[in-house]
């Protein structure tokens, strides 16, 4: 009985944080492509994400049904990782913050006996961020 209640633990528990990839995942793609939704899908994914109303306090707040919040947040979350695959911005995003590290780690590395080959290695990280 106790090896079944902890595989039900560590399936909630795997579940939980699947739930919460999944939410910051979106509220990282809301922080880019928000501006692009229309202002009452915005409230609502707002209310979901942000200030983690359930659907049934989202639809009372709103005086909307249950069922309409619901496909209101599947439909906004699906145009927002479609928002994604088009336009990369968060790819990129990232992309750009990883060569701004490794520049920021080679220019603490900096010293005059290694001086050219930094110098070589920043402008190269450089010129991935210019492409």
């Amino acid at each position: 009985m106790k090896d079944k209640d902890n595989k039900i633990k560590e399936l909630k528990a795997d579940e939980a944080e699947d739930i919460l990839k999944k939410r910051t995942e979106l509220s990282i793609l809301y922080d880019f492509y928000g501006p692009l939704l229309k202002d009452f899908q915005r409230e609502i994914f707002e209310l979901y994400i942000m200030e983690d109303y359930g659907f049934s306090e989202i639809a009372k707040e709103l005086n909307k049904s249950r069922q309409a919040v619901y496909d209101t947040i599947k439909r906004v979350s699906e145009y927002l990782v479609e928002y994604e695959k088009k336009l990369g911005l968060v790819e990129r995003f990232d992309n750009e913050k990883k060569i701004i590290d490794k520049t920021r780690d080679i220019i603490f590395e900096l010293d005059e006996s290694n001086f050219s080959d930094s110098k070589a290695r920043i402008l190269e990280l450089i010129e991935r961020l210019d492409s």
